[in-house]
């Protein structure tokens, strides 16, 4: 089962990567393993947040997400870095 991190992670690096990708290419720019992957695009498209699109290798794209509309969301999820304190 995957937990709600890595799910806004695939969430963000779809957006990131345009609102659509290849699984290949997707897997590669998260650095999972290909069961991690498989089990949190399997609980995405269930929950009809991703769909399934065509291609050699498949891919995902995000359900009524377009390029322009991948921004904000890009900034939400994405992980933040922290600050360095400056002298």
């Amino acid at each position: 089962m995957a937990d709600q991190i890595q799910k806004d992670s695939l969430k963000a690096k779809l957006a990131e990567l345009g609102g659509t990708a290849g699984n290949g290419r997707l897997r590669e720019a998260l650095g999972w393993d290909q069961a991690t992957y498989e089990g949190v695009k399997r609980e995405l498209l269930a929950e009809g947040i991703v769909a399934a699109g065509r291609g050699r290798g498949g891919s995902l794209a995000l359900v009524g997400l377009d390029a322009e509309a991948a921004a904000p969301l890009v900034a939400t999820l994405k992980p933040q870095r922290p600050k360095l304190w400056r002298q």
